[in-house]
């Protein structure tokens, strides 16, 4: 059969795999999926599609990195910026690029990674009158659809910019070689971490609290990976320039380093050699130009490597799945030997239920993990410039605590409410009082707004603003929890009105969009108001007066919330006999 059929049968796998992907993902929300495909039948191509247009889109923008680099190393060139420094700083900014394309890959990939090697998708090649070459180079296809779109976007993104930048074909040839190395390197990577990641994500032993640890784990890692990402990248743009004028007095050190940093594969030896080739200087010596160039001789042969063992692994995930192998299967049989029945108290039981559902869905993961790190990475970057900021620095990390800690309320509790919408739960047919799960809800708020508050105080260890930043801290950390349970009663009251009780899931469907954007009003109004309050009041007195306006407030919405929450969720009657 000819290699362009064989194309066109791996996209039905390529299919299979990317639902399988979506479907994970989805975690608690997969009943949403499934009926969005009932209702539209090209719901999933469309997705598809818009992924791919997505992930080009953002890979490509990375580009603006290398692009500043290489006029950065026309600037040193031309400021007599002596030639070993600009070859490092240059080197050590490809290499940080190389990197980050590395973290976008995994970070776009993975989980369609980790849904390829599911195998659900080669099961039915057993029907089908193809060859063991030919279900390889299926699978190759499928793969490769898996990745295309990253493919095209990190290999040819560079090579581009490097044309527009330089203007010169052999430094842009170069720039061809090992970007396309470092792409099948990343490849490799991609390919090995999701077979892991199924793996740990579909263990059977889903009661092994070693099992749950280590998935709970991954996914913590994966989130934290995505939103690091994102928000390292923006703050390594405005620093590569002065990284690269001020430079030290004394330079054989980093001579030492351009000298052997190259021999590393991955990411420096492309790094380092275009780095070098680029600057050209009569004062670099050839061993610098060799150990580069043996860094990329290495990683052919590391590529070489990962090439194999990702043969082996799908060579393995066909047979298994095609029946092609007749390994007999041992079947356990696992003795109970004792039962315990532990009670907990409902709301006990809701949390521990919630926890359950979250360890396995990593958009819950992400939604928790945001509130913990975007204000230890948005201080951390302040607090750099804290000198800089002055007078008004007060003013700054006053209106930065207001809106992280009031949007992560928002955030956790719309995340958890959504689990009640899902199909993975069917707590709304059952005799269960709501107050219960109202309450579980906004014990995760208590939890995770405590800890994120005070981790995004590390950045001022050492400081002056630290005791102002933990004052204020102090003041403004209960505007999270009471945010959240805001938006809990009004997305309760607009969609989970019935006859005689309220609910968690979203019953009542109708002016969906209408009653969000009311609820997203009501929050900024509210932000709005203590904004200006803390704006007038920290102008006009002093912090005393402050922190007894804002506790005199906070202990205010409280009681009306509280009132409004007991009408809701009133508490249960027990009749006495």
């Amino acid at each position: 059969m000819k290699n362009k059929q064989l194309y066109k049968i791996s996209k039905y796998a390529y299919k299979e795999a990317f639902l399988e992907s979506q479907l994970e993902m989805a975690g608690v929300n997969q009943a949403q999926i499934l009926e969005k495909m009932e209702k539209n039948a090209k719901y999933m191509r469309t997705q598809d599609i818009a992924m791919k247009i997505v992930v080009m889109i953002y890979l490509a923008s990375m580009v603006i990195l290398p692009v500043q680099v290489f006029g950065l190393l026309n600037n040193t060139i031309g400021r007599g910026i002596p030639a070993q420094w600009a070859i490092f700083a240059g080197g050590i900014s490809f290499s940080i690029f190389f990197a980050i394309q590395l973290m976008f890959l995994l970070t776009f990939g993975v989980y369609i990674s980790s849904g390829f090697f599911s195998g659900e998708e080669f099961k039915w090649l057993s029907t089908l009158p193809l060859s063991k070459k030919e279900l390889h180079k299926v699978t190759l296809f499928t793969f490769f659809r898996t990745v295309d779109a990253q493919f095209f976007a990190l290999t040819l993104g560079f090579p581009i910019a490097t044309f527009f930048a330089t203007k010169n074909i052999l430094i842009t040839f170069i720039s061809l070689i090992v970007s396309l190395l470092n792409m099948v390197f990343s490849i490799g990577i991609l390919a090995v971490l999701g077979e892991k990641l199924h793996r740990i994500m579909k263990n059977s032993d889903v009661t092994s609290k070693k099992a749950s640890l280590i998935r709970v784990s991954v996914m913590v890692g994966y989130a934290v990976l995505t939103i690091g990402i994102a928000l390292s990248f923006n703050l390594i743009v405005p620093k590569i320039e002065p990284f690269f004028l001020n430079y030290p007095t004394n330079l054989d050190p980093y001579e030492f380093v351009n000298k052997f940093i190259g021999i590393i594969p991955y990411p420096f030896s492309g790094g380092f050699l275009i780095s070098n080739l680029y600057i050209n200087s009569q004062d670099v010596p050839f061993a610098q130009y060799f150990t580069p160039i043996l860094g990329i001789i290495l990683l052919i042969i590391i590529n070489l490597r990962f090439y194999r063992t990702v043969m082996k692994k799908m060579n393995n995930l066909i047979f298994k799945k095609t029946g092609r192998l007749q390994d007999e299967e041992k079947l356990k049989i696992t003795e109970i030997k004792d039962i315990k029945l532990i009670t907990v108290k409902p709301m006990n039981a809701f949390f521990k239920r919630d926890k359950k559902m979250a360890s396995r869905d990593v958009q819950v993961i992400m939604m928790i993990v945001m509130p913990i790190l975007l204000p230890f990475v948005s201080f951390a970057s302040l607090a750099i410039g804290a000198e800089e900021i002055g007078k008004d620095f007060d003013m700054v990390i006053m209106l930065m605590n207001l809106s992280y800690w009031m949007m992560s309320g928002v955030i956790i509790i719309v995340t958890l409410l959504n689990i009640e919408s899902s199909g993975a739960t069917i707590t709304q047919a059952l005799p269960i009082n709501p107050r219960d799960q109202a309450i579980a809800k906004i014990k995760w708020l208590l939890i995770i707004l405590p800890i994120s508050s005070f981790i995004s105080l590390v950045p001022f260890i050492g400081k002056e603003a630290f005791v102002k930043n933990f004052i204020y801290i102090l003041i403004t950390m209960s505007l999270g929890p009471l945010t959240g349970i805001l938006t809990l009663l009004l997305r309760v009251r607009f969609f989970g009105k019935l006859k005689n009780k309220y609910v968690m899931g979203e019953i009542n469907l109708g002016a969906k969009i209408w009653k969000w954007v009311l609820i997203v009003i009501v929050d900024i109004i509210l932000y709005i108001v203590i904004a200006a309050g803390f704006g007038i009041i920290l102008l006009t007195y002093n912090l005393a007066i402050l922190s007894l306006v804002f506790i005199v407030g906070e202990v205010v919405i409280l009681f009306i919330l509280s009132f409004f929450f007991n009408r809701m969720f009133p508490k249960k009657q027990v009749q006495k006999i």
